[in-house]
């Protein structure tokens, strides 16, 4: 047994013959890809050969089974939930940031707001979700619409149809809002209930005020 010196790493090597250079192929490969003429050639070949039908056919076979593993599955999902969401939420607050897609995001909302009545409607009923928490509501917090089961989609159905020139039209609270307590998530979600809605044009709304009409 002869004792050599690795060429990569420098570990000790018990080998059988003098040509032997390295501890094992993991250094050799390491150790090729140092030489630009072997990284060259070793890159070269491995293209030809993952391109190759039946490499490719194996290939997937295994990153599917791979990807179906329970311990993958489960790694995955922890990473989705805390690597990955607060990179998520980094990105977008610096994205937001830029003056280019701040332009954007209102040209898309100019657009949306000209085309699509129930994305204006949806956003009316948000506004005034946030105003009536504001004013009227000690602490002013304001969640999500779910956690006051608020669901906007039927809400909105239940306005249909919707008038024609809604421009000239308020969604009003045929209770108003002095009427709840809206420290109660219970009254927020009255507040909101489809039969508590109704249409009238903005001259109508005005007058009516905070009145109960009989």
């Amino acid at each position: 047994m002869i004792i050599k010196i690795c060429e990569f790493c420098g570990n000790k090597i018990e080998a059988k013959s003098k040509s032997r250079q390295f501890c094992n192929r993991s250094c050799r490969g390491k150790y090729d890809r140092k030489i630009p003429e072997r990284r060259k050639i070793i890159e070269e070949y491995q293209k030809e050969y993952l391109n190759r039908p039946e490499i490719k056919k194996r290939q997937k076979k295994w990153q599917r089974q791979y990807n179906h593993r329970p311990e993958i599955k489960e790694k995955r999902r922890i990473l989705a939930i805390t690597k990955y969401r607060e990179r998520k939420i980094k990105y977008w607050k610096e994205y937001w940031k830029r003056p280019e897609a701040r332009l954007k995001i209102l040209e898309r909302e100019r657009i949306k707001r000209k085309t699509d009545k129930r994305y204006v409607i949806a956003d009316r009923l948000r506004k005034s979700l946030r105003h009536a928490l504001d004013k009227y509501s000690k602490t002013g917090k304001i969640m999500n619409s779910r956690k006051y089961g608020i669901n906007w989609k039927i809400v909105i159905e239940k306005l249909e149809p919707f008038p024609k020139n809604i421009k000239n039209f308020e969604i009003d609270y045929i209770l108003p809002l002095r009427s709840f307590n809206l420290t109660k998530i219970k009254e927020v979600r009255k507040v909101f209930d489809p039969s508590n809605l109704q249409w009238l044009t903005i001259e109508e709304n005005r007058k009516k005020g905070g009145k109960i009409l009989t």
